[in-house]
């Protein structure tokens, strides 16, 4: 769909009737109108003016145009990416700095540690104890239930 839609509006409808009328393209013309008042000029203005050049020296121009386009890049291998930290992105008394001291004073420590919470048919069944709760720190184990649960430290903490 996108794609009809695309070639739908692009150069490819004109191209293909002018393509076909071929030396007729002239036929549908209005006499007169777009006549050129004085002599024969050059087609192309300024970029013929500009672009005339090219062909005689075609080497020099592909050089000169490679430079250009690498020049704003040039100083892309020299950048180094790093992770600023707060007292580095912010001055020290600047209201972000303050206002993250203060949230850090009140809230202090870290992110409480997840629960992972295991409920199983047997809980007693040696795939069980060894193999799922095997990899977990103090595990708590209610067997009436079959369930077992650990707390789970976050990064941060």
């Amino acid at each position: 769909m996108l794609t009809a839609r695309t070639a739908a509006s692009g150069p490819f409808p004109l191209a293909a009737p002018l393509s076909w009328l071929g030396d007729r393209i002239e036929a549908g013309r209005v006499p007169l109108l777009n006549r050129r008042r004085c002599g024969t000029r050059r087609s192309g203005g300024l970029a013929g003016r500009v672009l005339r050049p090219v062909p005689a020296a075609p080497r020099r121009f592909a050089v000169a145009s490679v430079a250009v386009l690498f020049a704003p890049a040039a100083p892309a291998p020299g950048m180094r990416t790093e992770q600023l930290g707060q007292e580095q992105q912010f001055e020290s008394g600047s209201r972000p700095s303050v206002a993250y001291r203060h949230i850090s004073e009140s809230f202090s420590g870290g992110p409480a540690p997840a629960l992972v919470v295991i409920r199983v048919d047997d809980i007693d069944a040696p795939e069980v104890l060894h193999t799922a709760l095997g990899r977990f720190d103090h595990v708590s184990v209610h067997r009436s239930r079959d369930v077992a649960a650990s707390e789970v430290p976050l990064p941060g903490r």
